[in-house]
């Protein structure tokens, strides 16, 4: 109905996967990808059947953490940080989403930001929930978009403020 919104909750990013790439590609690309209004996981924190402290080495992956408590406030973990790029990636194609129909209400050209948008989301690029393979180009990829991303923002920011909507001719 009106006002609807559409999470999903993904637990597979905090209990089955060590590869931090995926955590940050579901909760950037994956979620703006099939128009999901949010991402969650519901296992922030689960001390059943973790392995210990983050320096013990003898069954990496199966911790279900996010974050170590400690005395100093909470420690993330890479998979944390992952996902906090992750959910800045989203803010990023939102806000350029933003100045594109800012532009268009303007009956601005807006194709070059609709191919761009068009493109990434052609893009197959999700990473493997395991490690092993493929992260540096994963990486690269999060990356170049961003830094893409930013440069769109910035251009539509420009030809917002710019492109003013011609001032009306008083006749004498």
């Amino acid at each position: 109905g009106k006002g609807a919104r559409y999470w999903v909750y993904n637990n597979k990013v905090s209990t089955e996967c060590r590869n931090p790439a995926y955590a940050r590609y579901i909760y950037g690309y994956y979620t703006w990808k099939n128009k999901l209004d949010g991402m969650s996981s519901w296992t922030f924190q689960n001390t059943q059947n973790a392995s210990g402290l983050p320096m013990m080495t003898d069954a990496p992956g199966r911790d279900l953490y996010l974050a170590y408590p400690d005395p100093q406030g909470p420690l993330a973990t890479l998979k944390w940080e992952a996902i906090r790029e992750g959910i800045d990636d989203h803010k990023l194609i939102y806000q350029l989403m933003k100045r594109i129909k800012k532009l268009k209400q303007r009956g601005i050209d807006t194709s070059r930001y609709d191919n761009f948008l068009a493109e990434i989301s052609k893009e197959q690029n999700e990473p493997s929930c395991q490690s092993g393979g493929g992260e540096e180009r994963v990486s690269q990829f999060f990356i170049q978009k961003r830094d893409n991303i930013i440069s769109m923002i910035l251009d539509a920011e420009r030809r917002g403020s710019s492109d003013m909507k011609p001032v009306q001719q008083i006749s004498h």
